[in-house]
């Protein structure tokens, strides 16, 4: 019978392999030995995820994938800021940028790149955000995740799938999670000094019996 260590263990060789893979990819893209691969982090709370390991390192795969395709257009220089986070192929696109032709840029460019389940194009036009509204949006993030983290009665939730990200003190909400899971995380985010906003972006399952 194989134990869950070994079962990790093997889940985790599969994982690095894949990551080998897609740095490798990166590259050759580039030309060269020097490769930011700081996105691609994916560490043993992979094998807590509800989504398989492949999953996990596709997505992280995808969201590389929209940041250079956004990169590569020339629309997107100047002020343009944006972030990318990606769940079980649904993307997640915040950030701000100088028209509402971008916001239909971006969703064109995306839209089109494998993978792409489905796609949630959160940009706003707006100036870029500065270091002050970029640490409070830091600090919200880390106090949602400890609310989050308080949540102990309800059966195998665990707080560290639910991925958080804050842009201009809006919070947005990714994940795998069930109704009364999604309910109480959204109760517990509302509740933070701070939020604005909480935007939710979560893929339900069936409750457990």
């Amino acid at each position: 019978m194989m134990t869950f260590d070994s079962f990790a263990t093997s889940r985790l060789h599969v994982l690095w392999s894949r990551i080998g893979a897609i740095i490798m990819i990166f590259l050759t893209l580039s030309g060269c030995a020097v490769v930011a691969v700081s996105a691609v982090v994916v560490t043993a709370s992979a094998v807590h995820d509800r989504r398989s390991v492949e999953t996990v390192v596709d997505d992280q795969r995808l969201s590389l994938a929209v940041r250079q395709t956004l990169n590569r257009s020339n629309q997107f220089t100047g002020e343009a800021s944006f972030e990318v986070s990606t769940y079980n192929g649904w993307v997640l696109l915040v950030g701000e940028v100088e028209s509402a032709e971008m916001i239909d840029q971006a969703t064109e460019l995306i839209s089109g790149l494998a993978g792409v389940e489905r796609l949630f194009n959160e940009l706003v036009v707006a100036s870029k955000s500065r270091f002050g509204q970029t640490a409070r949006d830091g600090l919200v993030t880390l106090q949602v995740k400890a609310a989050i983290a308080d949540i102990k009665d309800l059966p195998q939730f665990d707080a560290s799938r639910v991925k958080v990200t804050t842009r201009r003190q809006v919070v947005y909400l990714q994940g795998l999670v069930n109704e009364r899971e999604s309910a109480r995380v959204v109760d517990q985010a509302r509740r933070v000094s701070g939020v604005k906003k909480v935007v939710v972006v979560f893929e339900l399952m069936a409750e457990p019996r």
